[in-house]
């Protein structure tokens, strides 16, 4: 897996263009260590092209977005399908 050598803090003060010019479809971005403020820029940045991200916790995106899952391949577009998404991801994991 690929992690990028971009950190949330510094993420969280570029202006979009910075980080759309690092992302690159063909990876996954460990996302995990960003807090909520990085949310609108995976958003921005998604807009633009396809992005991969990997997260541990529950990124506090706001408003209308697309977002797939990718353990359960389902869509979702707003924070409460976003949660109760991955509320049934995590349901199929522990069930094995």
């Amino acid at each position: 897996m690929y992690q990028s050598k971009t950190s949330c803090a510094r993420l969280s003060l570029r202006t979009d263009s910075g980080f759309q010019a690092q992302a690159d479809s063909r990876y996954v971005y460990n996302l995990s260590n960003c807090g909520d403020s990085c949310a609108k820029w995976v958003l921005k940045i998604a807009e633009q092209k396809d992005l991969t991200v990997y997260l541990r916790h529950i990124m506090g995106f706001e408003g209308l977005f697309e977002i797939q899952i990718m353990n359960t391949g389902k869509i979702v577009r707003n924070r409460a399908e976003y949660v109760m998404g991955l509320l049934e991801a995590e349901e199929m994991m522990d069930e094995g």
